[in-house]
């Protein structure tokens, strides 16, 4: 006699099959997802952390002086006489509760560079060389560190930007 369908055991072969498959399947869709969201938050963070460093770095080189260096801060003179200050707050912890930022101040107005909301400053550093004999500053070495303050886990990275700017003589 002639047999017609499936037995039992076929279609429960069948469907392990299919089971590994999905798993295996979804399995790589969820760590390429993951992977896209790091890479959107790095860019985010990058960004925003470069722009700060940018308008840092254009204001510095065209200093007539810096008048003050610590490793969180810096006082410099512009080339139009305006007293500036660049300074950071980090904090290894970064939440939503955490409030660091790289800010700026021009003849007393303060204003943040990087966004408080979606990034924390994780690292500042200020490393101000002189020149080989006594007098200015001859150039500041700018280290950042940031990483997003709305991921955490597998999701986030820190992101680090360092650049040195040599002052111009006036």
């Amino acid at each position: 006699m002639k047999k017609n369908g499936f037995s039992l055991i076929e279609i429960l072969v069948v469907i392990a099959i299919f089971a590994l498959i999905i798993a295996v399947v979804s399995s790589a869709i969820t760590s390429s997802m993951v992977g896209i969201r790091k890479s959107d938050n790095t860019v985010s963070v990058r960004e925003n952390m470069s722009l700060a460093l940018g308008l840092v770095e254009r204001k510095l080189r065209s200093a007539r002086g810096v008048t003050a260096c610590t490793e969180t801060a810096i006082d410099f003179i512009s080339e139009n006489n305006r007293l500036f200050r660049v300074f950071c707050n980090p904090s290894q912890v970064c939440d939503s509760t955490t409030s660091t930022s790289i800010s700026i101040t021009e003849d007393g107005l303060t204003s943040r560079l990087t966004n408080l909301d979606t990034i924390c400053i994780t690292a500042c550093e200020f490393i101000c060389t002189p020149p080989p004999s006594p007098g200015p500053t001859k150039s500041v070495k700018i280290f950042l560190e940031g990483s997003d303050k709305e991921t955490t886990g597998a999701e986030n990275s820190r992101v680090r930007l360092e650049t040195t700017v040599s002052l111009r003589a006036y």
